[in-house]
């Protein structure tokens, strides 16, 4: 006698399921391999700067690796903390990643976020973009030397400089250039942006006087002759500005400053999913593609796990004295 058509479903049932893994029908395990649906990358900063240059370009080799496509977010605003804070308060299953900058090394302490490096899972620091010193090629300064004695001579406040927000690394390079070279840190008034490019934009349409972002910002700029880059603040000269000289080579005083990228995730990462993302970024990092960004001014950097974590420490220490010089510490 034919079995009952329901008695044939549960037979199939009980078969399949007899022929699953053990570990398959433990609640809690994930079946699936990771990742098995598009990934998003928040960058707290606006299209086009440096931050944005350096996530776009990891993307997308990272997506040829992870099999999935890798969507970049710009979430600008609030000195990079709603970007930030966008990462850190993502669901921790890999599905949201960030390029984090060294903002988050500053925010408890300026009392702008309660976000510090322990806020993320960190997994890579890709590199750094040099800041520099630029003004617009219609300045009569034509050399760092000339700007720097213009400002000495000018009362306090008569130059304005511009970057990214109050407290960003920007600003900082800005303490530490006037103070690298015998000038209070804050004797230029600052103009917040909200990053680099936003800043040469000013400095075009002669809101500001001076850039100490990033020239590697502005490159579309310096080949068009609309802006000079007079400094960079990086130990060595750099991809295509190799015209443009240190402040050892300009001072004699060896005051470096730079925005570095780091690729981080929230805070509780699983270990699996950080250890597929450190293996599919550091590919990407190797890529000819991602070794372009060297021709265009960017230094690549390679730092994962107690390396990395020993990076953000020292860090996260070697910036306070300019933050207290410019009257910023809150905290």
């Amino acid at each position: 006698m034919p079995a009952h058509p329901e008695r044939r479903r549960f037979l199939r049932v009980v078969s399949a399921v007899s022929a699953m893994p053990a570990m398959a029908l433990l609640p809690g395990i994930a079946y699936a391999a990771y990742p098995e649906r598009p990934i998003g990358m928040i960058v707290p900063w606006g299209a086009g700067g440096g931050a944005d240059m350096v996530a776009r370009t990891l993307s997308v080799e990272m997506e040829q690796d992870l099999s999935q496509p890798i969507n970049v977010i710009n979430r600008a605003g609030g000195g990079g903390v709603v970007g930030h804070s966008a990462i850190a308060t993502a669901a921790a299953d890999g599905y949201t990643l960030g390029m984090a900058t060294l903002e988050i090394t500053l925010y408890k302490a300026l009392g702008l976020a309660d976000i510090t490096t322990a806020s993320f899972t960190p997994l890579a620091r890709l590199g750094f973009n040099p800041g520099g010193v630029s003004v617009s090629s219609d300045s009569k300064y034509k050399t760092i030397q000339e700007l720097v004695a213009a400002i000495k001579a000018a009362p306090p406040g008569t130059f304005k400089a511009s970057g990214a927000g109050v407290g960003s690394s920007w600003h900082i390079n800005a303490a530490g250039f006037l103070r690298a070279v015998g000038l209070e840190a804050n004797r230029l008034r600052w103009v917040p942006s909200q990053g680099g490019t936003p800043a040469f934009q000013e400095l075009m349409a002669g809101g500001v006087d001076i850039v100490t972002a990033s020239p590697v910002e502005a490159r579309s700029l310096i080949e068009a002759g609309k802006v000079r880059p007079l400094v960079v603040t990086n130990g060595q000269r750099v991809g295509m500005f190799k015209d443009t000289p240190t402040m050892v080579e300009a001072f004699g005083v060896d005051w470096q400053m730079s925005s570095w990228n780091l690729l981080a995730g929230p805070r509780g990462l699983p270990a699996d999913v950080s250890a597929r993302l450190v293996a599919a970024a550091r590919k990407a990092h190797a890529s000819e593609t991602f070794g372009k960004l060297v021709e265009r001014g960017y230094v690549k950097v390679w730092e994962t796990g107690a390396e990395l974590d020993d990076f953000l420490k020292r860090f996260s220490g070697s910036v306070e004295p300019l933050l207290r010089d410019l009257q910023l510490i809150k905290s």
